[in-house]
């Protein structure tokens, strides 16, 4: 059953009846709990706020004093009992109250005001995404669905100098590459900020958080309603990452109640603004246990007066009535123990932070690519396997036919070193130089008639050198044919033989086109991203506020914080009567 929504009117039917009063519903007093704006007394300051803020007619965002001193200097407008808007704290507070309730109440807009109480939040974390933690292209897949070989079989014989020679079948393996994941903080699980009710702590927090990349949100006193809103449309940009707050204060009326405050804001607004992302809120220091640990001083709590009942020292009494006496200053924790403020707030948050996702999403980065072409090859591997058996058998078959080749071609060779060594014309070129040489030697005196009768001589050997020669090519011819003839065959069976192959590597190489462009079934077992290594909070009790509890679930943590463990359990008691009152109506 989808649960009412708890408001003013809600929880003032819950709480009718003998014994039971509102207060039991709420975290925080009556006019500062935002779950119970709704009084006649606030919508009343909530219709004077609006009214003058709509007499301004402010355009853009201002800060409250602006609006005070127009009231103040205007005569004519008075305070919301009619009364006249002077410049004092009191009306100051009036004015702070009233716009408060018209927020709340849905009469201006929730950041219609400009926080100048609170400085800058110190924003430390590196987001990247365009809405933080948005993914492009990582774990994309690409690869060439286009196939083809670096070289077929191919070969060629020369006659001439009964040559062969021939290339076999070579291919580059089809690849694909994988878009790497690329890291940044966005991949880190918690969305982490530490906040703190005073700046005296900066030198040692702003460093940390630069460290650990976490948002550190300073200030004096309690936090506004701004501050607050800025937070959660901080987280609400990270998507669904889930946020974790951890809460640093004194240990005094004020500082206890300061995590309460900030977690019941968050808890109403996180509803009216419908921030889906999972909030926790954790009271991290000072708290008494902290305190007793450390054995630090305590000193004593002054008298407070309640300006409405005029009661004296009833901040000090509640405080005093649970914690025992005297306040102790977070200043007191680093100030006796070096190091330790630092110490305990890495001992909590550094392991919802996975130092090494870094190294995670390289490690995956490097297999990913090396993993995905085994995958691969592993899909195709009956088609490269064919490609390989080629390559396989026509290295064999050339090996055979080099060997009958050389064997058929070196009976030819024979026969021509043969006729060459019979009938060489550089021989008998040699022969005819010598007697030439001897000639010439004898008629060196008788010159004149010596030439006459050499080109006599000479004239029947150069006639025979001719016929010579003539015979010689003519032989080598014959040769060449006989050798031709015998060879042809085989080349012609080598031709027909890788005419096949050719063929058929063809045919292997359309198979694995159409497996890269229609891969059924291939897993390349892209993995996802690395997950973070981190600490898993759900079952975590210690939190003061967590979203996912449903109101009176967590208004418990509220209470268990305030109360004495008897008035705690008396609470209790009492809280299972309201809730019956409200399943009552819910079925009504």
């Amino acid at each position: 059953m989808k649960r009412k929504k708890i408001d003013y009117e809600l929880l003032k039917k819950i709480s009718k009846g003998q014994g039971k009063t509102f207060k039991d519903l709420i975290a925080l007093t009556e006019n500062n709990d935002p779950f119970y704006t709704g009084t006649k007394e606030h919508i009343l300051k909530a219709n004077w706020f609006l009214e003058n803020w709509n007499k301004f007619s402010y355009q853009e965002r201002v800060h409250l004093r602006k609006v005070f001193y127009r009231i103040v200097i205007d005569p004519e407008l008075k305070s919301f009992d009619d009364k006249e808007f002077g410049s004092n704290e009191n009306n100051w507070n009036i004015l702070c109250n009233s716009a408060k309730y018209a927020r709340v109440l849905k009469l201006v807009d929730a950041m219609v005001f400009s926080d100048n109480k609170d400085p800058d939040p110190h924003i430390c974390t590196e987001y990247e995404g365009s809405e933080y933690g948005v993914s492009g292209s990582e774990g994309i897949v690409n690869w060439d669905q286009d196939f083809e070989y670096d070289s077929k079989p191919n070969f060629s014989f020369d006659y001439d100098g009964f040559e062969l020679n021939y290339e076999n079948v070579e291919y580059t393996e089809p690849e694909v590459s994988v878009n790497d994941f690329d890291y940044s903080q966005d991949e880190q699980k918690y969305h982490i900020e530490i906040w703190i009710e005073k700046s005296t702590q900066d030198d040692i927090l702003i460093p940390l958080c630069k460290d650990l990349k976490i948002n550190l949100i300073t200030g004096e006193g309690f936090k506004t309603i701004t501050s607050i809103i800025q937070m959660l449309f901080r987280i609400k940009k990270l998507g669904d990452k889930p946020c974790r707050i951890f809460y640093i204060h004194d240990f005094d009326p004020s500082g206890v109640c300061m995590a309460s405050q900030v977690a019941r804001q968050i808890e109403f607004w996180k509803q009216e603004l419908d921030i889906r992302n999972e909030i926790k809120l954790k009271d991290l220091l000072l708290t008494l246990e902290q305190v007793e640990e450390y054995d630090l001083p305590r000193v004593p709590l002054k008298e407070t007066i309640n300006k409405k009942t005029g009661a004296k020292g009833y901040k000090k009494k509640n405080f005093e009535e649970k914690n025992g006496v005297g306040a102790t200053e977070l200043d007191a924790l680093e100030a006796l123990f070096p190091g330790e403020l630092e110490k305990i707030i890495r001992e909590t948050i550094e392991p919802y932070i996975d130092f090494g996702l870094k190294e995670s999403f390289d490690d995956v980065n490097r297999s990913m690519d090396v993993d995905a072409n085994s995958e691969l090859l592993s899909y195709i591997n009956d088609e490269i396997g064919g490609i390989d058996k080629v390559e396989n058998e026509v290295e064999t078959y050339m090996d055979e036919k080099e060997e009958l080749i050389n064997e058929v071609s070196q009976k030819y060779k024979d026969r021509l070193e043969e006729n060459e060594s019979t009938h060489s014309i550089d021989t008998r070129i040699n022969d005819i130089n010598g007697k030439m040489r001897k000639i010439e030697n004898e008629a060196q005196e008788k010159i004149r008639e010596i030439r006459s009768k050499e080109q006599e001589e000479l004239a029947p050997l150069k006639e025979n050198l001719e016929d010579i020669n003539d015979a010689h090519l003519k032989l080598n011819d014959e040769i060449i044919d006989d050798s031709r003839k015998e060879l042809e065959p085989i080349i012609d069976e080598i031709r027909i033989q890788f005419e096949y192959w050719n063929e058929g590597l063809d045919y292997i190489a359309q198979n694995i086109e159409y497996t890269l462009s229609s891969p059924m079934g291939l897993d390349l077992g892209i993995p996802s991203a690395p997950e973070p290594d981190v600490i898993d909070d759900e079952d975590d009790e210690s939190f003061l506020f967590d979203s996912n509890r449903d109101y009176f679930e967590q208004l418990k943590y509220y209470k268990k914080e305030k109360l004495t463990p008897e008035k705690y359990d008396e609470w209790l008691e009492k809280l299972e009567i309201y809730i019956k009152n409200m399943e009552k109506l819910e079925n009504d």
